[in-house]
């Protein structure tokens, strides 16, 4: 049998339930990968574990561009929100 190598990272972010509940459809369990995801107030922990190095590798590397990506919206659409209120407040909206 093959070993399993198993990482688990664990990321600081704003909305952990949001974050979580954005990476549920991209998670896909098989024979070859299992992926558990849970969160905490302030971060979201991911377990990965792969027979294969190179697999375990891409699937941190799309788990973290994923997060920031998320992260970077949710701060630029607060940016809008602000700037719209700003706008509104006065008088130009």
């Amino acid at each position: 049998m093959h070993e399993v190598n198993e990482v688990i990272l664990r990321i600081e972010c704003k909305k952990p339930e949001f974050v979580k509940k954005s990476l549920e459809p991209d998670i896909q369990n098989s024979e070859e990968v299992q992926t558990e995801i849970r969160t905490d107030k302030s971060f979201v922990e991911l377990t990965i574990k792969s027979k294969k190095l190179s697999h375990l590798k891409a699937i941190i590397n799309s788990y973290i561009s994923l997060i920031s990506m998320l992260e970077q919206a949710e701060s630029d659409l607060i940016k809008i929100v602000e700037e719209e209120k700003g706008v509104e407040e006065d008088g130009g909206g």
